[in-house]
């Protein structure tokens, strides 16, 4: 494994612009490390990817309910918008 896999999968930042570890949302609005791994396990693997999925695709994931879903979305978005161009 390469040392950029390994920092992947640690949840390091690989520099701008790099994906963002999925593992990065642990512990933000409530999100769980059970919840991280029911994603990953779903297939996806960073927050940009999980933040242009539909609700429904990310409900259809075993143990994700609709309200997790939308919590999800919700911080993955808001993660991937940059500070100057979020609305408060």
């Amino acid at each position: 494994m390469s040392t950029e896999e390994e920092q992947f999968e640690e949840g390091g930042v690989g520099g701008p612009g790099a994906p963002t570890p999925l593992t990065a949302l642990e512990g933000v609005n409530g999100l769980t490390a059970r919840d991280i791994k029911l994603i990953i396990d779903g297939g996806y693997n960073t927050v940009e990817s999980v933040a242009y999925t539909p609700r429904r695709a990310l409900e259809q994931i075993k143990g994700i309910s609709e309200q997790k879903a939308s919590k999800i979305l919700a911080e993955g978005m808001y993660s991937i918008i940059p500070e100057s161009k979020r609305i408060v």
